[in-house]
Formats: C-alpha cells, structure tokens, sequence
C-alpha cells in the first residue's frame, strides 16, 4: 500500500512475453468456466437469445438483419413499404460490436446463436483486456487474473448482458490504460509500439459503447492531462492527451459519417431518441448503488438490505443505474481510493503513498464527479446536449480502477511470501465471484424456449397460409423506436414475427418523424379502416397483438371476423397473438367501390391526415400525443393535411370528465363547423365528417369546466381523424372456405 519500485513496468518485461500469454489465457478461460456456472449454460438453447425484451430484442433483429442484408442501415422486410432505415437511431457509435456480429454471423448462419455467441466472447474478453492493463500496471500475474476475471463477470456484465450489448465492457480497460498511461507521464507518441498500440485503443474505444466510453476516456483524459500539467508543468502531457483526443474524434466521426450524411441529405429528424435534461438525474450514479449488495444475494441479510433500499429509493427499483453494484471486491477497493485521496491530503503522507494509488484515487473521484447524480455529467446535459443521459455507465471505469487498486494491494500483502501470494488472490476470487453472483442472473431458459417455439409456429402457419414475400400488418399500431410500453406490449415487442420469419415484410419499424411511418396515424381508427388501409396497401393480412388491447381484442376481432370472408384466425400457441388472412377480401373492395378506389386509398394511407396537440396544451394520457388530459379550459388541436387538396374526412372524439360533475364543451371543426356538447364521468363519443384543406387547419375544444381534484386536468380528450375514402359503406363479402 505504500511506496512500491518506480519502475513497476521493467519487472512484467522481465518475466518475458510467454507468462503473461498464459496469463490472459487463463484469466479468459476461468472467466468463461465461471460464465458457464453463473449462467448454468448447459440448460439453455445457444440458438434462443438469453433475453427477449426491450433493448434486446432490438439487438436480435438487428443481429438477424446483418445476416440478411449485409449491413444494419436498411432491412427491407420491416417498415413496410419503404422498409426500415435506421440512419435516425444509429448503430455507427458501435461498429466494432456490428462487425463482431456479422462476422459470427455470417459463420454460423443462425441469428440467435449468433449473437449469444458475441455476447458470452465478450466476457472473456474482457478478462484478457484488464489483464492486460493490470499487468501493464505492475500488478502479479495471480492478481491480474484474479481481478480480471471478477472484472469480467461483474453484476454490471451480467446484469446488462444482451440487453445493453454495446455496452460490453472489454474496451473500457483500453480507454482506462490510456487515461492511465497519461497521467504516469508516458510518452505513448514517442515510440513506435506504443503508438500503436494507442492507435488500436483509440479505434477500440470510439467505435464502441455507444458513445458514452470516448465520452468517458476523453473526460478522464482532461482530468489528468490537465493535472499533469499544473501539479507537474508536463506540456508533454497535453500534448498527448490532444492526439489521443483527436484520434478518437476522427474513429468517431468516421463512425458516424453514415449518419452525418444522412440527416445533410434529408434533414434533422427531431422525433427520434429525443432526451430532456433532466433525465440525466434519473439515469444518474449513486454511491450507494456502487457499494451495496448485488439484487439477490446469496446472504439473506444483504439481499434484505438491497431490497429495501430498491423499494425507498428515489427513483425505485428498477432502473439501468441498479447496474453499477461493484460487489464485494470492488467496493472494498473503492473504499481503499477513497482513503488514499483522504491520506493525501494529510501533511506528509502523499510521499509515501505509490503513486498508482494516487492516480487511481483522482481518476476515480474524477468519474464519480462526472457520473454521479446532480453532476459534471448533469451540468453537460444542460449546457450542452442532453442527449447523453446515462451517467451511471461510467460505473464500469470506476470497477476497473478499483479492482486495479485491489490487485496492487494483494501484491502488496503478499511480498516475499510465494504461498499467499498464490493462494490470496485464489481466496478474493472466490469470494468475490459468490459475493457478486446471484441465480437470479439465470436466463428463464424453459420460459425462453417455449416462446420460441410459440412464435416460430405462429408464424411458420402464416407463411404457409398467405403468399411468398406478403406484407402483414401489425396492430395496434405502435411508433418506432423506443415506444414505451402500450398496455401489455414492452418495448420492440412488434419485432418477435420478423425474428421468426423466412421472407414476410412487416408493417413495424418505420422510422417515426419520416415519411416512411404512415402506421402511427392508424392509432384509434376504427376497424373498417384498420382493414380497407390493409388492403390498400397490399397486405396479406392482419396480425393482431392481444395484449395491446382491452378485454384481449375481443371486440377487435369480433369486427374483423364479421367482415372476412376467411374464417376464424389463427392464433399463436401461447394465446398472445391473432393473425387475419385478407384473402379476397381486396377484390371486393374494388368491386364494389368506384374506379381508382384502390389507388386513392392507398395514397389516403400511405399519406395520412394526422391530428397533432401541442405539448402544452396538455398533460399527455397515453403514448400518443392525440390522447391528453386537458389542463387548460381551452386547447387547439392542428389537423395536418399532406396532400395536395382538400380532403373528406371524419374527426372521432372522446371525451369524459374524471369526476362525477358534467362539463358543456364547445367544438370547433376545420371549415368553421361548431358543435355543442356534455362530457360526463362516461365517455362521450362526436362524429363530425368535415372537409380538411390541404396543409394544417385546426380543432378548437373550449369548456367551461373546472380542475378536477387532486389533478390539474378539466377534460380528458382523445381525437382520431379517418379520410372517409376508408370509411365508405363496405359491402359484406360472401362467406367462403378459410383460405
């Protein structure tokens, strides 16, 4: 713990290159072996993704589409008709991960396994790159594996996994060796070998964790490039800290060039991925979330403690910042840095304290400043940009730096004693790996498999039912990306159909706040123009996803049924989802409808009237901003228009009032059309057909009604506009076998 030789670097040399290749293979292999228990791998299926939610979901198609289109900007088989671009929600931050994917890919010829595959390589990984840099510090090789291997499966690997796969942490003990590196002084430009070795640390890092691990190592970097220089007077320092800066600034900008292009070619899209300042507080970091027990642990007094702190904790339990718990080992080694930042600043304790020790304490203090809620990374939301909100990820550095300071302590306990200095590190590996490992890290294999299989039969019975590259569409309708949840749909759940299918093209993934995503306007269209909108289009048919419906879609289906002349639908083995085959039913629209119908419906659809509602002009109730809650006694409501000329359309209206006491509204439709009406505690639903102009016109609602208690609300208000074109009188198809 106290001063150690200088020269900690000539001593790894000494030992020669073959012992530190040994080395990273065993740290690699034992974090793997430990991956294979913790997980209990031999009870999974490699093929089915060990998470099937959220952002997980996300990486599976996009792993699936890699192999089918050879690059992740565009799949033509989501996003129907003009397919998903997904230049607005970029992956060029992470191209090293996309590669890694298609490479596997491409190898195994399987999606899932393909990216299972990636994500446990990472883990090992891992191990070898902080054994790599622990060496480089000085420390053993028993204690380089023993803190590289808790490193590598830390509660924050293994709790992110698939989820947050380009967060995978094996370039972070790179963007720490170069933050390191400067603040030991090392001249990292002068040499040939560590240049380039700095130049592949730099690729490493900017084309990785999503921007966030060069945003992280260029801070640290600044920290102790600047602390060099004034504690010191290094110029040298400077100097290097700005080629490093300007390295991962180009790796980034040739990363993102794909991206850049785009939004030049066909402007900014402001919908997509748009963050508020303040969100940086909710994804912020807490000591206490570092030091506290991992969710579930072992010991029932600590899995105790970290529940009711999950329970009180503002905001509770579950966020992504629960990830950052260090586990035993690491917070006992950020204890230690925390105390030799204190002894620094003791008269005459500094000397004697190894410098190691001092730099892994400031840039340690230096990351929680940056991460830590209320923080430098707050203050960057704010002034900057806020589209970085996820500070709680620099937790990764900080377990790295302070499993660094855990090693060179074990070297320090155990000098000149070669039993302990092998059986030490042993101990604090094994009761770190059970202090930050938990069952509750076991993927639901059997719950994983099932639906699996579910979802592949589901959709192996479409395929057969309806003709090769068929277009489907996908209700309810929901935005992409990042919709939040829609009563029982998570996040990216629309994309399980395309994970199981051959060659469909699925109405979900267009992108929102471009041309493309025609779909959201469908949202509380009524089923007649659910279905005429399908056919317009071309769709084979209809799936229905139960669980964003009231009552299971009962009422849903039950018009569908009415009006097809297909028969019962198909239902999925778990009971979630339905699907309707159109079957003739097009052809009688056509028959029955005046020439051109199917040419102006389909352009009615694919450019359809929206209604739109300032944000403030209420509170939102739901996830479109067609649907709010009323805080003001009157609102204005734009019905947007993007043809040409006028268009014939019917505006839908609910309203109700959330107390018992009713309210008289006053309705304004386009074209100066007034309506006078009582919305009470039940919903009261207007029909007003009206002529909408071309461009935007407008909605006036006006009430005369008061704040209902406890809420700042006078009217909840949901408003739907449908071009009458897919709402004229439908004639009944006559009944024929199920096609």
């Amino acid at each position: 713990m106290w001063s150690l030789p200088a020269s900690s670097l000539r001593g790894v040399r000494r030992q020669g290159p073959g012992r530190d290749v040994a080395g990273a293979g065993a740290a690699a292999v034992i974090s793997a072996a430990v991956l294979a228990v913790v997980l209990r791998l031999w009870e999974g299926d490699l093929s089915v993704p060990f998470a099937a939610s959220g952002d997980a979901l996300f990486n599976a198609v996009l792993t699936k589409g890699l192999l089918e289109q050879g690059w992740w900007t565009h799949n033509p088989s989501l996003g129907y008709p003009a397919g998903l671009d997904l230049h607005d929600f970029a992956m060029g931050g992470d191209h090293l991960h996309v590669v890694g994917l298609l490479i596997i890919g491409k190898v195994t010829g399987d999606a899932g396994l393909a990216l299972n595959l990636y994500w446990l390589l990472a883990i090992p990984l891992s191990a070898v790159t902080s054994y790599a840099v622990l060496r480089w510090l000085g420390a053993s090789v028993p204690a380089a594996i023993a803190c590289a291997v808790l490193f590598a499966v830390s509660p924050y690997a293994l709790l992110r996994g698939e989820t947050h796969l380009t967060l995978a942490a094996f370039p972070v003990p790179l963007g720490a060796w170069l933050v390191l590196a400067v603040g030991r002084g090392q001249r990292l430009l002068r040499r040939r070998r560590t240049l380039a070795l700095a130049g592949g640390a730099c690729v490493v890092v900017g084309s990785t964790g999503s921007l966030y691990f060069p945003l992280f190592t260029l801070a640290l970097l600044a920290f102790v490039a600047v602390g060099r220089r004034l504690a010191a007077g290094d110029r040298e320092a400077l100097r290097t800290a700005a080629a490093l800066y300007g390295a991962v600034a180009l790796v980034l900008a040739l990363n993102l060039l794909p991206t850049l292009v785009y939004a030049a070619q066909h402007g900014r899209n402001d919908v997509v991925a748009q963050r508020s300042a303040s969100e940086s507080e909710f994804h912020g970091l807490k000591l206490a979330q570092l030091v506290l027990p991992v969710e579930g642990h072992r010991i029932g007094a600590l899995a105790g403690l970290r529940a009711r702190y999950g329970a009180t904790a503002i905001p509770p339990a579950p966020t992504e910042s629960y990830t950052a718990t260090l586990g035993g080992v690491g917070a006992a080694g950020l204890a230690w840095l925390l105390a030799v930042l204190v002894m620094g600043a003791v008269s005459g304790a500094r000397s004697r304290i190894d410098e190691r020790h001092r730099l892994l304490a400031g840039v340690t203090l230096a990351a929680i400043l940056i991460g830590t809620v209320g923080g430098l990374g707050s203050i960057f939301a704010y002034v900057i940009t806020p589209q970085l909100r996820g500070w709680n990820r620099i937790s990764v550095f900080i377990l790295f730096f302070a499993l660094a300071a855990v090693a060179l302590l074990l070297d320090r306990v155990t000098r000149s004693r070669r039993m302990l200095a092998l059986g030490l590190p042993a101990v604090v590996l094994l009761g770190g790996l059970y202090d930050q490992t938990t069952p509750l890290f076991i993927p639901p294999y059997q719950a994983l498999r099932e639906r699996d299989r579910s979802d592949a039969g589901f959709v192996a019975a479409i395929e057969a039912r309806v003709p090769a590259r068929a277009a489907i569409l996908q209700v309810p309708p929901i935005p992409f990306p990042e919709p939040g949840p829609v009563r029982g749909i998570t996040d990216y759940e629309p994309l399980r159909g395309f994970l199981q299918s051959r060659d469909l093209r699925w109405s979900y993934g267009a992108m929102k706040g471009r041309a493309a995503d025609w779909q959201s306007a469908l949202t509380a269209q009524p089923p007649q123009a659910l279905l005429a909108s399908a056919a317009a289009v071309g769709a084979a048919g209809v799936w229905v996803d139960r669980a964003g419906y009231p009552a299971g879609a009962a009422a849903l289906e039950g018009e569908f049924a009415r009006r097809l002349p297909t028969g019962p639908p198909l239902e999925s083995a778990d009971g979630r989802f339905s699907f309707f085959a159109l079957g003739g039913y097009a052809a009688s629209l056509v028959s029955t409808h005046p020439a051109g119908w199917t040419q102006r419906a389909r352009e009615a659809t694919l450019n359809p009237l929206r209604v739109r509602i300032p944000a403030s002009e209420g509170a939102p109730l739901g996830r479109e901003a067609t649907d709010v809650a009323m805080s003001v006694p009157r609102l204005r409501a734009e019905i947007v228009n993007p043809a040409a000329h006028p268009r014939r359309a019917r505006v839908t209206l609910t309203l109700r009032r959330a107390s018992a006491d009713a309210a008289i509204v006053n309705l304004t439709f386009p074209a100066g059309v007034e309506r006078r009406v009582e919305a009470g505690s039940a919903p009261t639903t207007v029909r007003q057909d009206v002529i909408v102009p071309r461009g935007t016109s407008f909605l006036e609602v006006a009430t005369d009604a008061q704040p209902i208690a406890n809420t700042p609300a006078v009217l909840e208000l949901s408003a739907a506009v449908t071009d009458s074109l897919l709402l004229e009188p439908e004639p009944r198809p006559p009944r024929g076998p199920p096609e």
